[in-house]
């Protein structure tokens, strides 16, 4: 679990029982250590942080969200400060944003910084995001052209979301692809708006995925006529 060679999950309940009824426990999804107290033992006391936090949760996840131990009237002997803290650790993966104001605010912004990326390097640059499986044609005055995949994540850069057809499409082998990752991004609210910023760059050029870096997330499947 320190060293992130497996995924942790989480699940959670505020209580064990309510009125001698045994309560069930909420899948909380992944998390990721960040720090503990070697002076701890049986239990050892850790720090995680969630992988996967759902924005605007709702229901029993949101119970777990808001619970602390003041509430129940406990206390904590870890030596562990974590108080106006902000980690520095995020999510290995592009993982799952709830809120689309969010998920558009992080697009848009990877869009721009690469757009400014294959601009400044003079290419000429279309964006194909709303018609083709790949997001920019970047176009050199000669007429070389290369295709862009562009994902932008709150996180680190460890894995990202890429779908069948953007996978085939990088495979052709008729005109290059690369993977235009920017990671880290910081996202504030505005007026109401959601602002993106900042970020850092990952670029994969020629960028051709192999079968063993792919993890199927899901199969459509065909329901048989009775």
């Amino acid at each position: 679990m320190v060293s992130g060679a497996v995924d942790t999950l989480l699940f959670a309940r505020e209580s064990d029982k309510i009125k001698n009824k045994t309560q069930p426990f909420i899948y909380c999804r992944r998390i990721e250590y960040s720090q503990h107290d070697p002076s701890t033992a049986k239990p050892v006391h850790l720090v995680f942080e969630s992988k996967d936090f759902i924005e605007n949760a709702t229901g029993g996840i949101k119970k777990i969200y808001d619970w602390s131990p003041s509430k129940k009237g406990l206390g904590t002997t870890s030596k562990i400060n974590t108080r106006g803290k902000t980690s520095k650790r995020r999510a290995r993966s592009q993982g799952f944003e709830a809120d689309p104001l969010k998920k558009k605010a992080v697009e848009l912004h990877a869009m721009k910084k690469a757009g400014e990326h294959y601009g400044s390097a003079g290419y000429e640059v279309e964006d194909t995001s709303s018609n083709h499986p790949y997001d920019l044609v970047c176009t050199k005055s000669n007429g070389k052209s290369r295709r862009i995949e562009v994902k932008g994540t709150r996180g680190l850069d460890g894995e990202v979301t890429v779908t069948k057809n953007e996978v085939e499409s990088a495979r052709d082998a008729t005109q290059p692809t690369d993977l235009f990752i920017v990671h880290s991004i910081d996202i504030r609210e505005e007026d109401g708006k959601y602002i993106a910023s900042g970020g850092e760059v990952n670029l994969i050029e020629d960028w051709v995925p192999l079968e063993a870096d792919l993890t199927p997330l899901s199969y459509r499947y065909r329901v048989p006529r009775k």
